[in-house]
């Protein structure tokens, strides 16, 4: 996906490991529900305020899932089970460890005012993400329970097996969707934003002056997988760099193609002067396309725009370090800032480090797939939200966005900012990023400007 891919067709067609890639990286997204803050100088503490931690009345009303001292949110729960693959072999906490960090989280909140002047229950559903029919069953299992809302870290959503929740008038907490199912399910889809990674990164990468000739522009070479539908990044691209000056490979519909594609590729790019190189929903193929890159003697500049972290540097799916120094990648998220030395935490995920530490646990940097700060993020925003509604009824969920003032972000998140009210989705907020550069002699990302920036694609 760039990293965040949801096309069915992809995740049918895709290895199960590069599926299971996928999921955790949307995991990653959907930590960017901790929004609603302005954009800050991410290189120190953030001075954004946090919410109050408890409602400024109690919400009145009544709904499924409610009592007079408790609400019910289900949550979903990563559990791989396919033969060799567990959650530890693909980089995922073990569903027992999910559920112990969801749990402490609910309890600090508890401890401070819990939700709606009501203690926060969770039931959890364990959502295997490489068998699309136990999604469903899944999904169907949730909206049985009756829960008063539900949060997915992607693992539905992933597999396209999420829109029986709000079908039921039930609302998911939720991301990676397509705005068409928003609007059908209005207002029972809460999520951040319409992933735009790749639209935003190239308008990025056009405004930082990357496409021009001072920056030793000459053409753009563009990977792409054609089973992933790349028709709007390819409309997006257009805004920023004409046809006459991009040169384009479809890597077919393989999520491993073979050396000699990729050969073909260099030899493409090499014969029309292509000074730049990217990708559109390829899965991290520029690290494999890196390596023989080097073998040829091509080093062109790498302008990612995956809306997260870019190609793996680890393992087998790692980049060639040499060639892909310098590599620059537009971010919606926090990733590379664990690398990058002298970097100072923000006040978020100085918090949320906090509270797992109190329980003996490392902090998000050290976590599998940053999944503390997942947590925290998807639990803050619900008290934050719940707190905040007109009336305690599912329908009115929704109306609780526009009167959160601020919310602190703890890592992987990036802030999102918002309209004072959503409109017909609650999806209308504008993601902000940054930049991250690929450094040879650590082999990872590490933070190239601190500073948030509100995006300006769309």
């Amino acid at each position: 996906m760039s990293r965040f891919v949801q096309s069915k067709t992809w995740v049918q067609r895709a290895s199960v490991p590069t599926r299971i890639v996928a999921v955790v990286a949307t995991v990653a997204l959907v930590a960017l529900v901790v929004w609603l803050v302005a954009p800050t100088d991410a290189g120190a503490a953030t001075a954004v305020p946090a919410a109050a931690s408890g409602p400024k009345s109690c919400p009145p009303g009544s709904d499924q899932g409610v009592t007079k001292d408790k609400v019910t949110l289900a949550v979903t729960i990563i559990n791989i089970s396919g033969g060799a693959l567990t959650n530890e072999t693909v980089g995922v906490a073990p569903a027992a460890q999910q559920k112990k960090q969801w749990q402490l989280m609910a309890d600090n909140i508890n401890k401070n005012g819990g939700v709606a002047c009501r203690k926060l229950a969770l039931d959890f559903f364990d959502v295997n993400p490489i068998d699309p029919a136990q999604a469903q069953q899944a999904c169907l299992d949730i909206a049985a329970s009756k829960p008063f809302a539900a949060m997915d870290t992607g693992s539905l959503t992933a597999v396209g097996a999420a829109d029986c929740i709000p079908a039921q008038k039930i609302p998911l907490f939720t991301n990676g969707l397509k705005l068409a199912q928003y609007k059908k399910y209005f207002p029972y889809y809460l999520g951040p934003v319409q992933a735009q990674g790749f639209a935003i990164g190239m308008q990025a990468f056009k405004d930082k002056g990357y496409f021009s000739k001072a920056k030793g522009f000459k053409k753009l070479g563009v990977l792409i997988e054609s089973c992933t539908s790349p028709d709007e990044q390819r409309a997006a691209l257009r805004k920023v760099v004409p046809d006459n000056q991009v040169t384009t490979i479809d890597l077919g519909c393989n999520p491993s193609p073979p050396a000699s594609v990729y050969e073909q590729a260099v030899l493409n790019f090499k014969q029309d002067g292509v000074s730049h190189v990217t990708e559109i929903n390829a899965g991290g193929e520029t690290a494999a396309f890196s390596k023989v890159a080097a073998q040829q003697g091509f080093k062109p500049q790498y302008v990612l725009a995956d809306g997260s972290f870019g190609p793996k540097t680890s393992g087998q799916a790692s980049p060639d370090a040499q060639n892909f120094d310098g590599a620059i990648n537009v971010t919606e998220a926090a990733y590379g800032e664990e690398n990058t030395p002298g970097f100072t935490p923000t006040g978020g995920t100085a918090k949320c480090n906090k509270i797992w530490a109190a329980a003996g646990l490392p902090p998000v940097y050290k976590q599998p797939a940053a999944y503390g700060g997942v947590v925290c993020g998807f639990e803050w925003l619900a008290q934050a939200v719940l707190n905040n509604v007109p009336k305690l009824q599912r329908s009115a969920v929704i109306k609780g966005y526009p009167k959160i003032t601020a919310l602190d972000v703890s890592y992987p998140n990036g802030p999102v900012t918002y309209p004072s009210a959503p409109g017909d989705v609650a999806t209308n907020g504008r993601l902000s990023w940054r930049t991250q550069k690929f450094v040879a002699s650590c082999q990872c990302w590490q933070v190239d400007d601190p500073t948030w920036h509100p995006s300006s694609a769309g």
